[in-house]
């Protein structure tokens, strides 16, 4: 379910650009040489792996580590006669608080056929139907979550292990504009405006120099992540449909978002919308493509 608008996990709009035809500048590494990890050219989509069957992409812009075949943790939890009784206790309270039970709320201990029947609004009607359906709602809840960090930790293992090797100056001036309004907007919420309150007591920073040198790294992240989703699309055809589109920016007015498609639109492009798609068909290729412990 797609609970919020991830900006790539930074919160911030991911700006789509070309990769051909504009000036770049050559950076230094962000990151450090990737230890043991064998690197390949690509031509095209044309990907000479190497031994072991480890390979990442490298185009001119960005270098990706390994996304295949990863390890990970299986998932173990296991919902206990206790994780039920400590959920309707909840639902219970949740219940009983909203009406005067001269101030008594019940215990999972005090539960009867007829107080499930009440705080299902009738959906259930015995106790051993309702504890059925709560355990089951807690084991798909919980693989639910184990998913969703999986898929989150094995994304930013790969941008954390990616290289940048250079940018578009176009590219950059967008995203550290967009990154100095953003946090410009945090120090507005968060220290009245304050920039140098904001950055040294929300961000632990003791100067405007190590300010100005953290807005830079964001920006490069913001680029390196964006790179790595586009490279990964293009050599998995991880592409996006029209169909895809209408339906994520339906989800963006439903949701309460954004009012209108022109308030869309003012705030993000159609390009955004896309990559914002690709993200999540990248960490479901990622995930489905790892392999248990």
């Amino acid at each position: 379910m797609r609970k919020k608008i991830v900006y790539i996990l930074l919160a911030l709009v991911i700006t789509t650009t070309s990769l051909t035809g504009c000036k770049k500048k050559e950076t230094e590494a962000i990151d450090n040489q990737i230890e043991q990890t064998v690197e390949t050219t690509v031509s095209g989509n044309d990907v000479v792996e190497t031994k072991e069957d480890e390979f990442i992409i490298k185009n001119e812009y960005v270098k990706i580590a390994d996304y295949e075949n990863i390890e990970v943790e299986p998932y173990d939890k296991e919902v206990t006669d206790t994780d039920v009784e400590n959920y309707i206790n909840f639902a219970l309270s949740a219940y009983y608080s909203k009406i005067d039970m001269d101030g008594y709320i019940p215990y999972y201990k005090d539960l009867t056929d007829k107080m499930v029947s009440e705080i299902t609004d009738g959906k259930y009607t015995t106790i051993e139907e309702y504890k059925v359906y709560v355990k089951d709602m807690l084991e798909k809840d919980g693989f639910s979550d184990y998913e969703e960090k999986t898929k989150d930790e094995l994304f930013n293992n790969i941008i954390e292990n990616s290289e940048l090797i250079t940018y578009e100056d176009e590219v950059y001036e967008r995203y550290h504009d967009y990154v100095v309004k953003n946090y410009n907007e945090y120090a507005q919420y968060f220290a009245d405006g304050d920039i140098e309150a904001f950055y040294t007591e929300s961000l632990g920073l003791k100067s405007e120099e190590e300010y100005n040198d953290f807005l830079e790294q964001e920006a490069l992240k913001n680029i390196k992540i964006e790179y790595v989703i586009h490279a990964i699309a293009e050599k998995e055809n991880i592409t996006v449909s029209d169909e895809e589109v209408k339906n994520e920016i339906q989800n963006y007015l439903n949701n309460g978002y954004f009012a209108t498609e022109e308030d869309l639109f003012e705030y993000m492009t159609r390009d955004e919308i896309c990559t914002n798609i690709q993200y999540y068909k990248i960490r479901d290729f990622i995930y489905n493509n790892a392999i248990a412990k």
